[in-house]
């Protein structure tokens, strides 16, 4: 059954197509998911070989070794070069990708010529970045690389012996003498980039379906019998006659963890007795779980990943006889223990866990935490390589999703040299995110602990028909720090009488910047770091708990993010430790007392209007929130000037609520 027809748009000679959530067969299961995988695998591919020979080459200065990055077999250099700028339309590497780098210089010894190529290089954050006798020079605008060096060399007699090529080249003896260096022409060398071609997450998805639907040799190990239900089940949802399994009946101390026989710890035990009904009925549902797949969507604020921690950390806690188990099982919960203690989750990766790592763990619950954001098919590996009792899948379909590159359309993909995709929106579409458009999901989180201040209103209201609600009743929903923060709000306002801790300032003469393809607002950031500057020097502003505030300043746009954490680093190092800087889509699994969201941009709504992001921005807020956005994000100039979608109802809600701020 297909809940959404699968209607087909002609743009040129190309088809479109539209999701399916409920697939009619496996066969176009397989079709969809394979093909889009594998045109988005290509066209990943594709642009690097095209960068690969493009050869382009970039200005450098190779600084001085690492000190204690020198191990048997290579030698860790700081290396310093220009990057491009944004017109120039070139791709320049990112702390995320994989590369070499090639030094286009040849040194001439006694032993033979010797070239620097292939070199294992990671892009780093400039170190001089935020030193402040630094400020405005040319160091601090370079980009910075960690390069590996061999120390041993081939010469020219084919003997291989221990060389330092990079003394040659280097600029200094150390990297705390900055007032010495001179980078000029001079000193300075031609690099160029050879980016990694290999796609090991693609790989990965793909021998993962193929892993369920391929012709197998028969000394082949197939997947398992559960995991056959599993993947037969997630086409479709509906299992006409589905295994049941109860863990609650499996793991004892799961259903009683207060029973004293289980000897479960005390943290876990009091970690269980703060859970809320929506998360007791989860774990209830425990008990009838369909084909070894359990999903709980979660909003924000809702405790997704304290409830996973929980009921693994319980599952670990089971108590047996015999000293070896005992102990064994002793060491496990102190871990679990430890774990729920100081910090927010443990996880691996999906591609990570689809190689050997399968053949010698054998985990009996797998949990997938944050599912909506993995593609489909990485949902498939841990359904492939394990057997477990279950697999739990929780997140929030609100918020993100799957990343795709997106052409826009045929012709676009020709412009780029890259094949058009017609399976985007379907590899957009998570396994979560068709369980919830299935009306598949075994239970939903939807009570909001994280804000006061009436602060789970407006969200509730944009992004989840009004099904979420604060967990905080209405003479708990301003406590002392928050109505401290509601004052503060009122005096900016010019007004009190405010409803809900979130304000939208707009500034009449601010302008955006770009710089490198991304953008900042002069005017919006020195207002939002005063702001912040203002809270953080006052004694009442205060977490729930009564330990100092903390603050997130959130932005769209990396250059905007670089130019706050440029600012936040001059601080006294108490302020630091109280302020993190985010992009929006860094932010999901963070939160602070007091958030800031600079908008950035003054001429039209940008990529700020999509629902999942926007979604993130706006709860991440225990007790006060201050958004700065200029009029014109209420509208989008594409096919002409129309209002926005979401953008616009952040503006209108503050405007019907006396909540706008005009500022000059």
């Amino acid at each position: 059954m297909v809940i959404k027809p699968d209607f087909e748009t002609f743009t040129g000679s190309t088809k479109m197509h539209q999701p399916v959530v409920k697939f009619p067969s496996q066969e176009e299961y397989v079709r969809r998911l394979e093909q889009g995988t594998l045109i988005e695998m290509e066209n990943e591919l594709s642009q690097l070989r095209k960068l690969n020979a493009r050869g382009d080459t970039y200005p450098a200065w190779i600084i001085a070794p690492i000190p204690g990055c020198q191990t048997s077999f290579a030698t860790s250099w700081l290396l310093m070069a220009k990057s491009p700028f944004s017109i120039e339309n070139i791709v320049f590497p990112t702390v995320a990708d994989r590369f070499t780098i090639d030094i286009k210089e040849s040194v001439e010894l006694p032993q033979g010529v010797f070239t620097l190529y292939h070199l294992p290089a990671t892009r780093i954050e400039n170190p001089f970045g935020n030193v402040g006798e630094l400020e405005g020079s040319r160091l601090q605008k370079l980009a910075a690389f960690k390069v590996e060096v061999p120390r041993c060399q081939r010469t020219d007699d084919g003997e291989q012996t221990e060389l330092d090529i990079m003394a040659h080249l280097q600029v200094s003896d150390a990297l705390d003498n900055t007032s010495e260096w001179v980078l000029d022409e001079n000193n300075r060398k031609n690099i160029s980039i050879r980016w990694e071609v290999t796609s090991q997450t693609f790989e990965a998805e793909l021998d993962a379906l193929r892993f369920f639907v391929a012709p197998r040799r028969s000394e082949k190990k197939g997947p398992s019998h559960r995991s056959k239900l599993a993947f037969d089940m997630l086409q479709h949802f509906q299992p006409e006659d589905p295994e049941i399994i109860n863990l609650l009946a499996k793991y004892r101390q799961l259903a009683e963890p207060h029973n004293p026989v289980h000897k479960i710890p005390s943290v876990l035990v009091q970690k269980f007795s703060d859970f809320n009904s929506d998360h007791l009925a989860a774990h209830q549902g425990l008990g009838q779980i369909k084909n070894g797949l359990y999903f709980v969507n979660g909003c924000p604020g809702a405790g997704k990943t304290e409830w996973n921690m929980v009921i693994s950390a319980l599952i670990q806690s089971h108590f047996t006889y015999g000293t070896k188990k005992r102990v064994l099982r002793r060491l496990v919960t102190g871990l679990y223990r430890d774990v729920l203690a100081g910090a927010d989750f443990v996880a691996t990766t999906p591609v990570a866990a689809s190689g050997s790592f399968s053949h010698f763990f054998h985990p009996e619950i797998v949990f997938v935490d944050e599912a909506p954001h993995a593609r489909e098919l990485t949902t498939l590996i841990p359904l492939a390589y394990f057997d477990p009792v279950a697999w739990i899948f929780t997140g929030d379909v609100k918020q993100t999703r799957p990343f795709v590159n997106d052409c826009g359309s045929a012709k676009n993909a020709e412009m780029k040299g890259l094949k058009f995709n017609p399976y985007t929106e379907q590899l957009r579409l998570s396994t979560m995110a068709r369980a919830v458009a299935a009306d598949a999901l075994d239970h939903k989180l939807l009570v909001n602990n994280r804000a006061y201040g009436n602060l789970h209103r407006l969200p509730s209201a944009m992004f989840y028909d009004g099904e979420m609600i604060s967990g905080h009743e209405e003479e708990s929903m301003y406590p002392p720090s928050t109505a401290f923060l509601k004052e503060h709000l009122e005096k900016l306002l010019g007004r009190g009488d405010l409803q809900e801790n979130r304000l939208v300032v707009s500034f009449a003469s601010s302008a955006e910047q770009c710089h490198r393809s991304s953008f900042w607002n002069p005017e919006q950031h020195s207002w939002v770091i005063e702001q912040a500057k203002c809270l953080l020097g006052d004694s009442k502003f205060q977490s729930v708990s009564g330990t100092p505030g903390n603050i997130m300043i959130q932005t769209p746009y990396s250059t905007a993010f670089r130019q706050y954490q440029a600012e936040v680093k001059r601080w006294p190092e108490e302020w630091q430790g109280r302020v993190q800087v985010l992009t929006v889509d860094k932010a999901q699994g963070n939160q602070a007392d007091v958030v800031f969201l600079d908008m950035v941009r003054t001429t039209s709504v940008g990529f700020m209007d999509d629902p999942q992001r926007l979604n993130v921005a706006i709860t991440r807020a225990r007790q006060a929130e201050i958004i700065v956005m200029h009029v014109r994000m209420n509208y989008r100039q594409a096919k002409g000037c129309r209002r926005t979608r979401y953008a616009t109802q952040l503006w209108a809600d503050a405007q019907a609520h006396r909540r706008l701020v005009h500022l000059q």
